[in-house]
């Protein structure tokens, strides 16, 4: 199986069987069949084998994009804490992060590129991240947050379609997933640690991202 990620979720761009016993080459791209997404920023090759041997090599992956530009006075940043504000942001736009960790014994590497779009109302520092939003049909509330213990997020829309919620960590670890019904109360968090993540409500083709934040007890 061949995968790609966009920053928030993977998804399958191939799956290969009844492999030649003989070398051949893929090529995925706008022309190829299937069609190769345009965003993708990692790749990954997993594979069930049942007999014989399998070799993969000579992977080449050639960009055609200019190299991406980094926001002033955010390059490298060293953070004292466990979360950044980072303003001078476009609202409506998406963005790329990353980050490692950093203590006595040394840099860790860096952490999964991760995606995520600003909103179309910038953000009065922390007081305002628990307001009622609508984004693409779906209105959220989530209250309180920032929270102590435990977040509640009750979702609403304007059909009856199932929906999936996905809570991540600054390292995109999958923290926290379930899928329900719509105008149903979801509690959750009391086990997080400290710290920003970002959750993830879809319904259909429509995706909204909320930044949550756990503080201290």
């Amino acid at each position: 199986m061949v995968e790609g990620f966009n920053g928030l979720t993977w998804a399958v761009i191939d799956t290969i069987t009844n492999i030649n016993k003989t070398a051949v080459t893929k090529t995925y791209d706008s022309a190829s069949s299937p069609v190769l997404s345009n965003g993708l920023i990692q790749f990954r090759f997993s594979y069930t084998r049942t007999r014989g041997n399998l070799a993969i090599d000579d992977v080449k992956i050639n960009y055609h994009y200019p190299k991406p530009d980094f926001v002033p006075g955010y390059d490298d940043l060293f953070v004292s804490g466990n979360s950044q504000l980072v303003s001078g942001l476009t609202v409506n736009t998406k963005y790329y992060y990353r980050v490692r960790s950093q203590n006595i014994n040394g840099t860790s590497g860096n952490s999964n590129t991760i995606a995520v779009i600003t909103g179309s109302q910038a953000l009065n520092e922390l007081e305002n991240l628990n307001q009622i939003s609508s984004d693409g049909g779906i209105i959220t509330n989530v209250f309180p947050n920032p929270a102590a213990n435990e977040f509640a997020l009750t979702v609403t829309t304007t059909n009856s379609e199932p929906i999936s919620i996905m809570v991540t960590d600054l390292y995109g670890n999958k923290v926290y997933q379930i899928s329900g019904r719509i105008n149903t109360k979801y509690v959750f968090g009391k086990n997080f640690s400290a710290g920003t993540y970002f959750m993830q409500i879809t319904q259909g083709k429509v995706t909204k991202t909320i930044k949550l934040i756990k503080s201290g007890k």
